[in-house]
């Protein structure tokens, strides 16, 4: 299965990188989300709450970076275990472009799944997967877009670094 998509967000390309790579933020932002810790540089381990239509169920996730090209591309591969609902092995790229005002955020993702939530229907799943890309874009827009009753979480964290490094 491929899922292809596109989101833009009223940011600056590096913010939207900072925001995508930050563990934080992506607890914060990833549908589901109870647990998500990084292991290493690049490897990560979660545990998502995942509906796909009538199983819902608790997937232990692993997954790493196995390419970053700070501002331009993140790529992704994994594998997440939901026990008697299944298991699915992943791979994503996130590419980053500049437009007027915005940075607008492509993604491919490839999924294998295994178990009872290989068994759904193919529309079922497809409506799914649509759903938590949808949020999870919502929700990063939340956390990254200024709006006038509170500055972006990342350029406010940008400009505290700033701070940090010129008081040296």
């Amino acid at each position: 299965m491929v899922v292809t998509g596109k989101f833009n967000i009223d940011a600056p390309r590096n913010s939207v990188f900072a925001a995508l790579t930050d563990i934080n933020v992506l607890r914060e932002a990833v549908p589901g989300c109870n647990q998500l810790k990084k292991n290493e540089y690049n490897e990560y381990s979660s545990i998502l709450t995942l509906n796909f239509s009538q199983i819902t169920s608790q997937f232990a996730i692993t997954s790493h970076s196995d390419i970053v090209i700070p501002s331009d591309k993140i790529s992704i591969i994994g594998e997440g275990n939901g026990g008697p609902a299944g298991n699915f092995q992943f791979s994503g790229t996130f590419d980053f472009l500049t437009q007027p005002a915005t940075t607008s955020v492509s993604y491919t993702l490839k999924l294998r799944l295994k178990g009872k939530i290989a068994k759904l229907e193919e529309k079922s799943l497809n409506k799914t997967i649509e759903r938590i890309s949808e949020d999870f874009s919502r929700n990063i827009k939340k956390i990254i877009e200024p709006t006038p009753e509170k500055p972006s979480k990342i350029n406010a964290f940008v400009a505290l670094l700033r701070r940090i490094i010129s008081a040296r």
